[in-house]
């Protein structure tokens, strides 16, 4: 199958991989084959490579560099895992380039890397890719809290797109400078399914507003475990009215006792309601 594998470039321009630390380099060359006659297993032996022909998959092992250099390889497949397969015959196809990396990015997390560590990187470029690509929010929520010059506004809007959950909503909104608060709860508020972010973003975005949240978590959370935490660490909820709701939902009858016993120690950042 045709997959993407990461090598590092010497001075020399060789291409190597170093499995057990620099020391122990095993040369690769464009155009060759190479075939591995012991017990191939992932992780441990074997020829390794992208399991989807994604460069994302690459960038846990292999980080962008000056010196990391990424390859369209065709390698008989042994064994799949998760993120990479392992095989017992490679061969090495071409060099991709910057622009090729790009392509071969489904998710925009080596795009979100190359961008981190990476000195002088098109930033504006790469920004791009992760909002076309990123499918959950999480490498634009990423790149918005790591890259100083990125754009704040386009990134946040791209999350609030993407996020189907209000997690990275809420992640944007505690770990952005410059996120706009009010317009992230209102996301969190429309897409979270069980009262958690909810939960979350009164606890501790400062400046949430505490009693639409509140409100939010009383519709959504059936087991009553959000209502619990909201009431025991969120400065400014109304116990009584979280009390209340709680009797009335299934299964809940354990928070009940739990509620007054845990009043102390709130979080009391995000005392008035909104």
């Amino acid at each position: 199958m045709m997959a993407v594998k990461a090598f590092y470039e010497d001075e020399l321009g060789r291409l190597y991989c170093a499995p057990k630390g620099d020391i122990y380099r095993h040369y690769y060359e464009l155009n060759k084959t190479y075939v591995y006659f012991g017990k191939v297993e992932i992780c441990k032996s074997g020829y390794h490579a992208s399991a989807n022909c994604d460069v994302s998959e690459t960038a846990l092992f292999y980080p962008p560099s000056e010196k990391t250099v990424y390859c369209l390889v065709e390698i008989n497949v042994v064994e799949r895992g998760y993120r990479k397969v392992v095989g017992d015959k490679i061969t090495v196809l071409r060099k991709l380039t910057f622009d090729e990396c790009i392509k071969y990015d489904r998710t925009g997390e080596w795009c979100y890397s190359y961008a981190v560590f990476v000195k002088g990187a098109d930033v504006k470029k790469l920004q791009r890719a992760v909002i076309q690509k990123d499918k959950t929010g999480e490498w634009c929520y990423n790149f918005a809290k790591s890259i100083g010059n990125a754009d704040i506004d386009k990134l946040q809007k791209a999350v609030i797109d993407k996020d189907k959950t209000g997690k990275y909503c809420y992640f944007f909104a505690i770990g952005v400078k410059g996120a706009d608060i009010s317009l992230l709860q209102r996301a969190v508020i429309t897409k979270d399914k069980t009262g958690e972010w909810c939960y979350k973003y009164a606890a501790f975005v400062k400046g949430a507003g505490i009693k639409k949240l509140q409100e939010a978590i009383i519709k959504k959370n059936e087991a009553g475990e959000y209502c619990h935490l909201f009431a025991t660490n969120v400065g400014g909820a109304d116990i009584d009215l979280l009390t209340k709701a709680i009797s009335t939902k299934e299964k809940a009858e354990k928070w009940l006792s739990k509620i007054h016993s845990n009043e102390k120690g709130k979080n009391n950042d995000n005392d008035k309601y909104s």
